[in-house]
């Protein structure tokens, strides 16, 4: 049997899968972390999509994903830390001064004792007293 083109039939093209993919969450990779040390926030977009042909695919409302899927939309941020940061001084205002007097009592070899009074951190010789051998 030779075919022939005026035996060829007509093509024709029937529809099917006229009905869109259910909606679905799609996101984008997370940004870089803005910090090098500490803590910082990440972003990134989160969208519904309704797939209607493989060439024809569109953002839809939130309200499909969450109604359809019953899955919960994706979070949009996090929080990252690369790294904790180094250790750093952090100093305050001065404390006022102190004021502590103490006496301090100094034995010589010839049983002289002194009194030495430090004043405002300052040493300031006091009175000297003879003490009587036993």
């Amino acid at each position: 049997m030779n075919c022939t083109h005026e035996s060829k039939p007509v093509v024709k093209y029937l529809p099917c899968n006229n009905r869109p993919c259910p909606a679905s969450w799609k996101t984008t990779e997370w940004s870089p972390c803005p910090v090098s040390c500490g803590e910082g926030m990440q972003t990134r977009q989160v969208v519904c999509l309704v797939k209607f042909s493989a060439q024809f695919v569109s953002k839809v409302s939130d309200i499909m994903c969450t109604s359809t899927t019953n899955i919960p939309k994706p979070h949009t941020l996090r929080s990252c830390m690369p790294k904790p940061c180094p250790a750093k001084w952090i100093t305050g205002e001065w404390s006022q001064v102190h004021t502590v007097d103490i006496k301090i009592i100094l034995l010589e070899q010839n049983a002289v004792f002194s009194v030495l009074d430090i004043v405002d951190g300052v040493a300031k010789r006091g009175q000297s007293t003879a003490v009587g051998m036993v």
